[in-house]
């Protein structure tokens, strides 16, 4: 891990989070919550995470720290699974991630990925959501973009929602 991914990760960890409790859903107005959550969610990840984005851009470094992040998980044990909507993935940025999740047992699936246009190239996943354990989730409108989470000094007027079950 490059030394700036990891005091990108570590910083996301300490900046502006605070943990919900007992079934209560807390609203992560600010970029850095947001990531903090989710990077969170999966770091206490035990058994699974689900996760399913609009755009998921592997070009990014927001998405590149969250990939390595999810290959951790699945080397130790964790069951992973990833759904990404076909429409803002190119041929070999969909090919490079599948490689990436079939080298380390990540489950990867393109959504409505059509090669000719139809009727049915409209139908697009606009589900942002990551589930850890079946049980704790970040959900709302950020994508897995640097955009989304204020790295690249562009405005994104979006929020998350977190939930975690009373233990």
């Amino acid at each position: 891990m490059s030394l700036f991914k990891f005091s990108m990760l570590a910083l996301s960890f300490t900046f502006c989070f605070q943990v919900a409790r007992a079934d209560e859903i807390q609203y992560l107005p600010h970029p850095q919550q947001s990531l903090s959550a989710i990077l969170s969610l999966v770091a206490h990840a035990d058994s699974t995470i689900d996760l399913s984005y609009f755009v998921f851009d592997p070009c990014q470094t927001v998405t590149q720290v969250l990939v390595e992040a999810l290959v951790n998980k699945s080397k130790r044990g964790v069951h992973v699974r990833v759904l990404i909507d076909a429409a803002n993935l190119t041929a070999s940025q969909a090919d490079a991630l599948a490689a990436v999740f079939s080298e380390n047992r990540i489950e990867f699936r393109l959504y409505n990925n059509y090669a000719v246009y139809g009727l049915q190239m409209n139908m697009r996943s606009h589900i942002k959501l990551i589930v850890a354990d079946g049980k704790t989730y970040v959900a709302g409108g950020r994508n897995i973009a640097d955009a989304y989470f204020a790295l690249d000094r562009s405005e994104e007027h979006t929020s998350e929602l977190q939930s975690r079950p009373y233990l």
